[in-house]
């Protein structure tokens, strides 16, 4: 019996600051019976489409990608990935993985109290 199916694990810093460049690593697995083509990786916020083409049963495959980070981002910048791939028969598989990254933004506070006045009494 064929039984189609992918994973896909994303992988990626915690934390950056604004400037850093980031490095994420995808590692696609067919972990189902049966070859899978046309396996596709998208990832929308690195404006990432990767055709992996052909991947044999439990088959796997890595690759990385960058991003910078901007002072734009939202904070955590969240980001995810998805898979899909084309069984010999049915319906297409597919697989997400989510990540989020804590922006680190310099910053400075300064806090001012003031206390009452002292008044010394002279002799």
């Amino acid at each position: 019996m064929e039984n189609p199916s992918v994973t896909i694990d994303k992988t990626g810093p915690a934390f950056a600051r604004v400037g850093d460049v980031v490095t994420y690593t995808f590692t696609v697995t067919n972990t189902g019976n049966v070859a899978l083509t046309n396996v596709i990786v998208t990832d929308p916020l690195l404006g990432l489409v990767r055709n992996l083409g052909t991947l044999a049963p439990q088959q796997s495959t890595s690759f990385t990608a960058t991003r910078v980070i901007l002072a734009s981002d939202p904070d955590p910048l969240p980001n995810t990935a998805t898979v899909v791939g084309t069984p010999p028969a049915g319906p297409s598989v597919s697989a997400s993985d989510p990540h989020s990254i804590d922006i680190v933004r310099p910053g400075i506070a300064i806090v001012k109290t003031a206390s009452p006045a002292t008044v010394l009494a002279g002799g």
